[in-house]
């Protein structure tokens, strides 16, 4: 089988036991936004947002409420990831959620409290340019309250270059504030309520390193302000090289649109010049197309 540039698809491979990631998808385009949605409501003791109609498997969603009050969260959907949760005043309350969907998912996303009063949901999904099975490279959550139009996401720092860069700044104050992107930075659109409460998402591409501070600057001075960042790893594309493979000084990165899987016997570099063996078959431990397209072959028999 030949895996074909524009295929989405994930190789571990298994030594001493443990399975490794080596590959994983890498398709057409650079990280992206595809999709948003946005709740908002008051008083009410729920609320819900929608993924976007063209979401699919290995696409990440991360999800921020608001909310003014001091009551509990009853309900949330199932397997999402709280990322954080930041208090100002002991009831401005926001929680960053994230998930990388999966076929099966719920596109239908509700969470309800044990009492009613203004709820904002914000929703933003992504594509490409990041790790499908360890996309959380770093993450921050720090209180910055200062009487003034900074909205400051504390620094983080990104392990490799080419590590998709998100940050969730918000602001609540008399009149709906808006928000001037950091150099670099592309918004991903935000979101406003009669409540004058605004969050919006914007991403870059970082190199690797520590960001420093990150500071958005709004159209209005207030306290009641919170930024979330997030740093997302990579696709493992050619890492993880089996100690087999470092041991024979074949180092180079693998680029998954050149490589051909034969059954039971070799993996190796389209170019004959330089091949890889793995030892036979049994060390590869998952074969994954993700495309619809491809989701019901037998990858053997491509």
């Amino acid at each position: 089988m030949i895996l074909q540039p524009h295929k989405r698809w994930t190789i571990d491979y298994l030594w001493g036991g443990a399975a490794t990631r080596l590959c994983e998808p890498v398709s057409g385009g650079g990280f992206r936004l595809i999709g948003s949605d946005h709740f908002y409501g008051t008083p009410v003791n729920e609320g819900t947002v929608t993924l976007p109609a063209g979401i699919s498997e290995g696409d990440i969603t991360f999800v921020l409420l608001f909310r003014v009050d001091y009551y509990t969260r009853t309900s949330e959907p199932a397997d999402w990831t709280e990322l954080g949760e930041m208090t100002y005043y002991t009831n401005r309350r926001w929680w960053l959620y994230y998930k990388v969907y999966e076929p099966g998912d719920e596109k239908t996303l509700t969470w309800k409290f044990n009492g009613s009063s203004m709820l904002d949901i914000a929703l933003w999904s992504y594509r490409n340019g990041f790790s499908v099975g360890s996309p959380i490279c770093d993450f921050s959550n720090t209180a910055y309250q200062a009487s003034d139009s900074t909205i400051r996401i504390a620094g983080m720092t990104a392990a490799q270059g080419g590590s998709p860069l998100i940050i969730f700044p918000t602001m609540l104050y008399s009149t709906s504030p808006t928000y001037t992107p950091p150099s670099g930075f592309v918004s991903d659109g935000g979101t406003s309520n009669p409540s004058k409460y605004r969050a919006e998402a914007m991403h870059k591409i970082a190199d690797a390193g520590a960001t420093g501070n990150i500071d958005v600057v709004a159209s209005q001075s207030a306290k009641q302000k919170h930024g979330f960042g997030v740093i997302l790893n990579p696709p493992y594309v050619g890492r993880n090289v089996p100690p087999i493979w470092r041991a024979s000084g074949l180092q180079a990165a693998i680029d998954p649109r050149h490589v051909i899987v034969r059954p039971r016997s070799v993996l190796m570099h389209k170019s004959f010049f330089d091949p890889f063996w793995l030892l036979g078959a049994n060390f590869i431990r998952r074969i994954r197309l993700a495309e619809s397209a491809d989701r019901n072959r037998t990858p053997w028999s491509q």
